[in-house]
């Protein structure tokens, strides 16, 4: 059983280019969407801080070679608290955790058993735009929450105030 829920939405809402031509202009609207299904290697983190950096703007753009999934919400530099911690997640809730450019792993490849999920093998899932395995697109920070795969997440580094955090692409 997972650690709390804390009134944890089923949708989580944000706010996205809802097509290119939106995109482009830079307008965001509110959206609402469905997180990945819930499994206990997962945690949600209800956002408290987000950035903004040039692969936001190339993403809302449509700039970069592979297509935008639209509506997009952008933001992979997030600094947050865990409101619900699944058992297998590694981490607790209340925790303070940031979240940089990617969410999650296939976890099972040599490289994700060895620590270095960066290189999945199979690829690694975008914290923003990236394809979960049950086929759902994954949003990002410019939202209320965002659940991500638990050894995504950094912990050890969030040691100075949490707007700098969140500004410091959690490096």
């Amino acid at each position: 059983m997972s650690q709390a829920n804390n009134g944890v939405p089923e949708q989580f809402s944000g706010y996205a280019a809802h097509d290119e031509q939106a995109g482009k202009a830079l307008d965001v609207k509110p959206y609402k969407y469905t997180p990945q299904k819930w499994h206990e290697g997962l945690v949600d983190i209800k956002i408290t801080h987000c950035s903004i950096c040039g692969s936001c703007l190339h993403t809302l753009q449509n700039g970069w070679p592979s297509p935008t999934h639209y509506p997009a919400i952008c933001g992979h530099e997030i600094v947050g608290e865990i409101v619900q911690a699944g058992k297998e997640s590694g981490h607790k809730v209340g925790s303070r955790v940031g979240v940089g450019a990617q969410a999650g792993s296939c976890g099972s490849c040599e490289n994700c058993k060895s620590d270095l999920e960066t290189y999945c093998q199979k690829g690694m899932i975008g914290t923003y735009q990236g394809k979960w395995a049950d086929g759902s697109v994954a949003q990002g920070g410019y939202a209320d929450y965002v659940r991500v795969q638990g050894q995504s997440l950094q912990t050890k580094r969030i040691y100075f105030s949490t707007m700098d955090a969140a500004s410091a692409s959690l490096y």
